[in-house]
C-alpha cells in the first residue's frame, strides 16, 4: 500500500459523464479514500483547462500522488492495484474477435440513449447520470448503436475535435474524434458497420479526418491498433504507456482516418 509517512492523494479526472462507469469508479475511490483517510478530488476536464489533462486519454483517469496511473474502471476487486501495480509487464495481445454484421443501426438520440448505456455497462443496472449529461451535450455528441436480435450490442460516439479536451488530438473543425467504440459481445465484434456509418456521415458533413485513441495490444480503450489499421486508419502519434489494473501496461496511439 501507500507510504504511511506521506499523505496520499487520489485524483480522478473525467470528461463529463461520457462514460457510465465514471460514477461507479468515483464512488469506489471516494469510499476507499474516506476509509483510509486519503485526500480525494474530482476534476471535470470538460469544464477545466488544468495542465494535468495532458495525461488524460480515457473517459476517466485516476492519479495517485499526482502520478497518472490508469483509465481502468475501479472496483473493490482491483483498487489495491493502484498502489501495488502488480502486473507491470506489457499486456498480452488481445485475441482476435471476428467482425460480424448487426441487424440494424439507429442514431444516438433521446429515444436510444438508454440503449447506448446498456451496451457500455454490459446490461448492468449501475447508477449513472449519462442521460443528464447527454441532454446537456446532445448538440455536440453524435453516434450510432448497433442491434442484434433486437438488443443493443455495439456503440460508437464522436464529437468535433474542437470539443475534445484530450491532449494530442488534432484540434481542427474538419476533424472528428471518437470518444467511445465498443462491442460487448465476447465472440463477435459488431463495430464495423457503425464505424462505416460514422465515416459516411462525416463525409456528408464535409469532414476531412477522423481520429481515435487505441491500445497497441488491448481492446481498452476503443480497440486495438491493428483493428483500426485494418479499417484504413493510420497511426500518427505514440502518446504514452498506460497501466490497466490487474492486467498490465500497454502503449496508447492516436490513429487517423482520411475521409
Amino acid at each position: 500500500m501507500a507510504d504511511s509517512n506521506k499523505q496520499v492523494q487520489i485524483d480522478i479526472y473525467h470528461f463529463g459523464i461520457q462514460c457510465p462507469w465514471f460514477e461507479c469508479t468515483s464512488n469506489n475511490l471516494r469510499e476507499f479514500s474516506d476509509t483510509n483517510n486519503y485526500d480525494f478530488f474530482e476534476t471535470d476536464i470538460q469544464r477545466s483547462d488544468i495542465n494535468t489533462k495532458d495525461h488524460c486519454y480515457f473517459p476517466f483517469n485516476t492519479a495517485v500522488n499526482s502520478e497518472m496511473l490508469t483509465g481502468s474502471p475501479i472496483f473493490n476487486s482491483n483498487i489495491s492495484d493502484l498502489f501495488s501495480c502488480s502486473c507491470r509487464d506489457i499486456i498480452a495481445k488481445s485475441d482476435f474477435i471476428k467482425n460480424a454484421v448487426v441487424d440494424y443501426i439507429l442514431p444516438i438520440s433521446d429515444l436510444t440513449i438508454k440503449d447506448s448505456i446498456s451496451v457500455c455497462t454490459n446490461y448492468s443496472d449501475i447508477p449513472n447520470s449519462k442521460i443528464q449529461w447527454y441532454n446537456d451535450n446532445k448538440n455536440i455528441l453524435f453516434g450510432f448503436i448497433g442491434y442484434k436480435d433486437n438488443s443493443p450490442i455495439s456503440i460508437i460516439e464522436y464529437i468535433n475535435s474542437l470539443e475534445c479536451k484530450y491532449p494530442g488530438v488534432t484540434k481542427d473543425q474538419n476533424n472528428a474524434f471518437i470518444l467511445c467504440s465498443y462491442s460487448n459481445n465476447p465472440i463477435f465484434d459488431y463495430r464495423y458497420d457503425l464505424i462505416k456509418c460514422v465515416i459516411q456521415e462525416l463525409d456528408n458533413k464535409k469532414y476531412k479526418t477522423l481520429e481515435i485513441i487505441v491500445g497497441k495490444n488491448s481492446y481498452y480503450p476503443n480497440g486495438t491498433k491493428q483493428y483500426f489499421e485494418e479499417l484504413g486508419f493510420k497511426s500518427i502519434k505514440y502518446l504514452e504507456n498506460t497501466y490497466l489494473l490487474n492486467n498490465g501496461s500497454d502503449e496508447l496511439y492516436l490513429m487517423q482516418y482520411s475521409i
